[in-house]
């Protein structure tokens, strides 16, 4: 355990002493205190604000418009593929259909009825 501790202390010793973010050590000067930042500056101005709400309500309407335009396709989809299979369908509804086919023939028969 002693052994162990000495290690670690040895270890953490030679981490510090050759660091290269240790550059206070290395260059023997003082380092550079950081500078007080003026909190006016640092707030943006309300014309400033005034751009980037304008920029987020543009952002939220292209959105908004994509996904207008992809309910659309998909509402044309939808009624494009129900008019393509309303020929080759039976009386029997599928998807009230709880028998489980008995072999592959019915099977593959069971999924190119129901697509």
């Amino acid at each position: 355990m002693k052994n162990r501790f000495k290690l670690f202390i040895l270890m953490t010793a030679l981490a510090i002493l050759l660091s290269p973010f240790n550059t206070a050590f290395a260059q023997k000067t003082a380092p550079e205190q950081p500078k007080k930042a003026n909190a006016a500056a640092l707030l943006p101005s309300k014309e400033e604000n005034k751009n980037v709400l304008g920029r987020f309500f543009v952002t939220m309407l292209w959105v908004l418009g994509s996904c207008g335009v992809i309910y659309l396709l998909l509402l044309a989809y939808k009624r494009g593929k129900e008019g393509s299979n309303a020929a080759a369908e039976t009386n029997q509804d599928m998807s009230l259909n709880l028998d489980s086919p008995q072999n592959a023939d019915e099977a593959i028969e069971f999924v190119i009825k129901k697509f």
